[in-house]
């Protein structure tokens, strides 16, 4: 259980940060004054190919962990908590019937 749930902590911290550098990646993107700044400034040109390897990283991390994305997490999550609601269950009703 406790791996369980610290892969699912370590899984959302990739994606929290995934999500960081992919709302970066996408404004510059997304908008047009800042994506043509990339033709003519290294400095941003280099800060976004950092963020979109960056980001990348931790979309690696996320598949590693066995997580695709924040709706996997959460139906992960979902199914762990269930898993522990069955075993503590279970746990008392076997303790209360050795009584």
């Amino acid at each position: 259980m406790n791996r369980q749930r610290s892969r699912l902590q370590r899984a959302e911290g990739y994606l929290n940060n995934y999500e960081k550098y992919h709302a970066i990646v996408e404004k510059i993107e997304n908008n047009p004054f800042l994506k043509g700044k990339l033709l003519v400034s290294k400095s941003a040109k280099q800060e976004y190919d950092q963020a979109i390897s960056t980001r990348e990283t931790y979309q690696d991390s996320m598949k590693k962990e066995g997580v695709s994305g924040r709706k996997d997490l959460e139906k992960q999550y979902n199914l762990f908590h269930r898993g522990c609601i069955y075993l503590t269950t279970k746990v008392f009703i076997a303790f209360m019937a050795t009584f």
